[in-house]
């Protein structure tokens, strides 16, 4: 049996956390599919999954005459907790060209320099998943047709007509949902037929930087005014070694971006 979690009251008692689900069922190819986006897929067919190989995620994409409804699943929890730190894209180009113009990001990327390692990923009180789920509660998005803003932050679970639910499983299988109107993607029934390119883009995942360190004089110095002869120029310029012994290393890269694609029609 699936745990569920409301996600919403979560953010807004900062005492319940969300977990949510996802299943498949059987569907006919010929006829329209409308799937409900609650984070359990069992109104999915596990047949229509496709792996990416390096990765180990599943995903599968689908329509009706309204809307496309893509569905992940991530076994490894390793891959769980990089997403919840560095960050993924669900990216849809409807001219089927792999742009990266139009996507939905989920999670959003942790920022190392203003946040703190969040969510605490090595806490003892609260399981895996409700660490996870802690630092889960907001989606980006870009590049759909009617946006107010050129990019758009969102809670998950406000009242939205792009929807996404996202869960786990007894197994801590981690579930991901999507709904968007094709309104929003500019899709009309000229396309009907045509293959759009349905995309996930795991981003880098970096190394957190160092605090810089602290410079420490050696010995003190007096300092006095002395002449400087008629003609003379100033006193060259030197650098030493220290001067930017204080910046921050770059950022190590740990596990490369990685970026799939997938073939849809739509019908």
């Amino acid at each position: 049996m699936f745990r569920n979690i409301n996600i919403f009251l979560f953010f807004l008692t900062l005492s319940v956390f969300g977990m949510v689900n996802v299943q498949a069922t059987n569907v006919c190819d010929t006829l329209p599919i409308k799937h409900i986006t609650n984070g359990e897929l069992d109104d999915w067919d596990p047949a229509s999954f496709d792996i990416h190989d390096l990765s180990g995620i599943r995903f599968a994409a689908e329509n009706d005459k309204t809307k496309l409804y893509v569905a992940m699943y991530i076994m490894d929890p390793s891959l769980q907790k990089r997403m919840a730190l560095a960050g993924m894209q669900l990216l849809i180009d409807v001219k089927g060209k792999k742009r990266e113009s139009t996507y939905i990001e989920f999670p959003v990327k942790k920022d190392p320099l203003s946040e703190l390692p969040a969510p605490d990923l090595e806490g003892q009180n609260t399981s895996f998943t409700e660490r996870l789920a802690a630092g889960m509660l907001l989606l980006k998005k870009k590049g759909f047709k009617d946006q107010s803003q050129e990019i758009e932050m969102e809670l998950i679970g406000t009242e939205s007509d792009i929807l996404l639910s996202f869960g786990w499983d007894e197994r801590n299988v981690l579930y991901i949902e999507y709904e968007i109107p094709l309104k929003r993607l500019a899709i009309t029934e000229d396309f009907i037929g045509k293959e759009i390119m349905v995309g996930f883009k795991l981003n880098a995942q970096e190394s957190l930087p160092q605090p810089p360190k602290a410079v420490t004089q050696i010995g003190s110095f007096n300092a006095r005014l002395v002449g400087v002869p008629a003609g003379s120029g100033p006193p060259s310029a030197r650098t030493t070694g220290a001067q930017n012994s204080n910046s921050p290393p770059p950022n190590k890269i740990l596990q490369p971006q990685q970026i799939f694609w997938m073939k849809h029609v739509l019908n």
